[in-house]
C-alpha cells in the first residue's frame, strides 16, 4: 500500500518529485509518497503550513511481481504555500506534465499515460 500526496494549486497544477534512479519507477516523476495520513499532515505542516489532506478512491496497479494499492491524499494549497513547496519538486499541469510518469500515476492524474 502506497499513499501519494496530491497537492493542487491555482490552475490545477500538481507537485511531483523525481524518484531515485534505483527501485520501482526509478527516475520517473510522482507525487510525494508518505507512509500514512498522519505522516502527510506532518509533511504538509512542516513544509508549508498547508491544510490536512482528504482521501480519494484507491487505484490498483499490477506490476509483474506484486499488486500496488495506490491511495491518494489530496489537498489544495495557496500560492504562498505552493511557493514554499517549490524546493520539494516541480509543479506541473497534470494533463501535460512534460515529465516521465509511471502508468498508474498518469492514470491517477488523468494524464493519459503522458
Amino acid at each position: 500500500r502506497r499513499r501519494w500526496l496530491l497537492l493542487l494549486h491555482h490552475g490545477g497544477r500538481v507537485l511531483l518529485q523525481r524518484r531515485p534512479a534505483d527501485g520501482v519507477w526509478g527516475g520517473r516523476w510522482c507525487p510525494p509518497e508518505v507512509e500514512s495520513r498522519a505522516a502527510a499532515c506532518a509533511w504538509l505542516a512542516e513544509r508549508a503550513g498547508a491544510p490536512a489532506p482528504h482521501s480519494q478512491p484507491a487505484v490498483a496497479h499490477r506490476l509483474s511481481h506484486l499488486l500496488l494499492d495506490l491511495r491518494p491524499l489530496c489537498a489544495r494549497v495557496s500560492r504562498a504555500q505552493a511557493r514554499a513547496l517549490r524546493r520539494e519538486g516541480r509543479w506541473v499541469d497534470p494533463q501535460a506534465p512534460g515529465v516521465g510518469l509511471p502508468a498508474p500515476i498518469a492514470r491517477l492524474l488523468g494524464a493519459g499515460g503522458r
